[in-house]
């Protein structure tokens, strides 16, 4: 295993780059000297669109996760139902 710490990928090296170094999103070096935005506690990225872009995709992963298990759900229940109204013929 590596000793080392890659943007984006979480490896702990002994204190050589932090968590800090690089957008999370377009992978830029950060300057301690400008602003750092953060989303969700422990993403960094170098500007506010970065983090919006980021927020984007996020939000449409989330929709269509939850579209899929409403599918799923939906699906499952005309399955159950059509079963039973077998049983019972």
């Amino acid at each position: 295993m590596s000793n080392m710490f890659y943007c984006g990928v979480i490896e702990y090296d002994s204190g050589s780059h932090h968590v800090l170094d690089c957008c999370s999103l377009c992978r830029k070096p950060l300057s301690k000297s400008r602003d750092i935005f953060m989303y969700r506690g422990d993403a960094p990225f170098c500007s506010e669109d970065c983090r919006q872009e980021q927020i984007d995709v996020d939000q449409e992963k989330e929709l269509r996760t939850n579209y899929a298990k409403k599918r799923s759900v939906s699906s499952r229940g005309r399955g159950l139902k059509q079963r039973q109204e077998e049983i019972s013929c």
